[in-house]
């Protein structure tokens, strides 16, 4: 069975058209998008969290919520010392961190390469 894992940014802004306007907006829809993903058979989900901006810059509030309403689901940060995650924004990149052997994050920052829709492209 693979691991995948994927790339949230867990951004946030106060603007009108956001859908995130608080960190709190963003902490529950990551732990949905968590829950979400355990259900459809994903392995376990690891966020990138980012200081000083407006992203959930601390990873352990947003991990404990996801543990508490999942139940076979591995969590963590995006980078440990046991594993390191890329998030790749086009294939070279891809290609290049699979060679080293480092797991990959998926990202809706994905570079139009082929002119294929995103979805498959990110499957590729």
């Amino acid at each position: 069975m693979k691991t995948i894992g994927f790339l949230s940014f867990a951004h946030w802004t106060p603007s009108p058209p956001s859908q995130a306007q608080t960190s709190a907006d963003v902490l529950l829809q990551s732990v949905d998008l968590a829950v979400e993903a355990e259900r459809l058979g994903v392995d376990g989900a690891y966020f990138r969290v980012r200081h000083f901006a407006r992203q959930l810059a601390s990873p352990f509030p947003l991990l404990a919520a996801v543990g508490a309403r999942t139940k076979k689901f591995e969590i963590g940060p995006g980078v440990m010392r046991n594993r390191i995650w890329w998030g790749a924004g086009n294939n070279a990149t891809a290609v290049w961190a699979a060679k080293l052997g480092m797991n990959l994050q998926s990202s809706t920052l994905k570079f139009d390469e082929t002119g294929e829709p995103f979805h498959v492209q990110q499957a590729n």
